[in-house]
């Protein structure tokens, strides 16, 4: 069995590995082409470095995420020739996304060399998409830009289906409690979960709502609408089913809600660019939702605006506080 596990690259069986890789590069491309870090840059605390190891603490796989203003740029990804073919390359990958999105990275960038097939296709296995040169990069007829936004390994993104009903309003209702419940007091969830917070199936016959998979757990779920209704379920009885006026109104971005076991991975982030651009593509140039506290800080990070609260009935006697919040893409002011 393969172990990977957060390690220095200060080791002599791991700086073997590094030089391996060098070796196996070095006759590939001139000298100018090769973009390999050196071991002191490894150490930096920017860099999260992982080591692949057997049972036996033999090291057979490495790699690097340096952290950046704004993504994540892999590098010295390797492992020994003879475990390939077995998953590890994607498993450090993963390991390396998921360490990052725990870190705020979400959009992970690499270069590589046009001369190494498997690593160009695990990558695009990966869901990387081939672009230009970024950073300190230039253009090189040796190297192969690639970028992936959004998700870790093993996460997908998808618009929700009919049938997904159930599923997403377990996700809604396990959400609230554990991660809402943070902020909230208990009462005001209960009574937030008999309408302001549910499934709106109009969304799933409209198209516009997303959920996150990872394998056979729904884990995310979120999205918008060209409609009016800013929040709620079904059973909410202030809806507004009428179409928006992308020239005039902005569309409303809904129903977030994430599971309490996969926190921090990026999984709202991706969500939110994913409707914001499907809103886009329709003519949307702005955006409005009501936020929970929970949710707030992540809208205020992605240029949303809105301090004042709203106390909406959620029972008897009781209310739950939501924030209005809006915002309006620049190029079209």
């Amino acid at each position: 069995m393969t172990h990977i596990r957060f390690e220095s690259a200060n080791q002599p069986d791991v700086i073997a590995l590094i030089e391996a890789l060098d070796e196996y590069q070095r006759p590939l491309y001139p000298a100018e082409s090769h973009h390999g870090v050196e071991l002191r840059a490894l150490l930096q605390p920017n860099v999260i470095f992982i080591v692949a190891r057997l049972d036996d603490g033999t090291a057979v796989g490495c790699g690097a995420i340096v952290l950046k203003e704004g993504y994540g740029e892999l590098k010295r990804m390797y492992t020994v020739p003879s475990v390939r073919g077995r998953g590890l390359g994607r498993a450090l990958l993963g390991v390396l996304e998921r360490a990052a999105a725990r870190r705020g990275t979400t959009i992970f960038r690499l270069e590589t060399g046009y001369l190494q097939p498997e690593a160009i296709g695990l990558y695009e296995r990966s869901g990387y998409q081939h672009r230009g040169p970024f950073g300190d990069y230039t253009n090189d007829p040796n190297s192969v830009f690639m970028e992936k936004p959004g998700l870790p390994v093993g996460y997908q993104l998808r618009l929700a289906a009919q049938h997904d009903a159930v599923q997403i309003g377990d996700l809604i209702t396990l959400s609230a409690r554990a991660v809402g419940g943070q902020d909230y007091a208990a009462a005001e969830i209960e009574g937030a979960l008999t309408g302001a917070f549910g499934v709106d199936t109009q969304l799933l016959r409209d198209q516009t709502y997303f959920v996150v998979d990872y394998g056979d757990l729904l884990v995310a779920a979120g999205g918008w609408s060209r409609r009016r209704t800013l929040f709620g379920s079904d059973s909410r009885s202030e809806r507004e089913p009428a179409l928006l006026d992308p020239a005039t109104d902005g569309a409303r971005i809904r129903a977030f809600f994430v599971h309490p076991d996969h926190l921090r991975l990026g999984l709202g982030t991706a969500i939110l660019s994913a409707s914001e651009a499907a809103a886009r593509a329709e003519g949307f140039s702005a955006f409005e939702l009501m936020a929970t506290r929970t949710g707030r800080p992540m809208y205020v990070r992605y240029g949303y605006a809105g301090d004042l609260p709203l106390l909406h009935p959620v029972g008897a006697d009781l209310t739950i506080e939501f924030y209005p919040m809006s915002k309006r893409d620049p190029d079209f002011e």
